[in-house]
């Protein structure tokens, strides 16, 4: 069984959302290849909640783990007379169901999956519009030779 340890809820929203500005900038890469790929917003939009969910999870329990907070526990085997001890390491599906979800732990979670898909549209357009000027400038030079 996973121990834990007592946790101050302010301190730990804080460093979940320094942990998630952290993460930030390759949810907004992820969006973007949604978006180039040429799947439309709600569909990105919901392929990219799962993805904050599922990382997040990860890196809160890599936190918690090295942090201290959560940690395993030693296993004792008996066996013939003999004791053997062994340590086994935490795992996410004993950890508190709190500690673990972003969603419960942003209060303002869609507003910022929404953030972050209005800043990959705006790479993805401004990177459109940049082609684009690219392959007007490539036929000007080349019409006038």
């Amino acid at each position: 069984m996973t121990h834990t340890r007592s946790i101050n809820p302010e301190g730990y929203a804080q460093k979940v959302l320094e942990l998630f500005d952290g993460k930030r900038e390759d949810f907004v890469k992820y969006a973007l290849n949604l978006i180039s790929e040429g799947i439309s917003s709600v569909p990105a939009g919901e392929r990219l909640e799962r993805r904050v969910k599922s990382k997040m999870k990860d890196v809160l329990f890599e936190y918690l783990k090295r942090n201290g907070t959560i940690r395993g526990e030693y296993i004792h085997n008996y066996t013939y007379g003999y004791c053997t001890r062994r340590f086994r390491e935490p795992r996410k599906s004993e950890v508190y169901p709190n500690l673990l979800d972003i969603e419960r732990l942003l209060p303002y979670f869609e507003e910022v999956i929404g953030n972050i898909m209005a800043d990959a549209e705006r790479l993805w357009i401004d990177a459109e519009v940049g082609k684009f000027t690219r392959d007007a400038k490539e036929n000007d030079n080349g019409s006038s030779v």
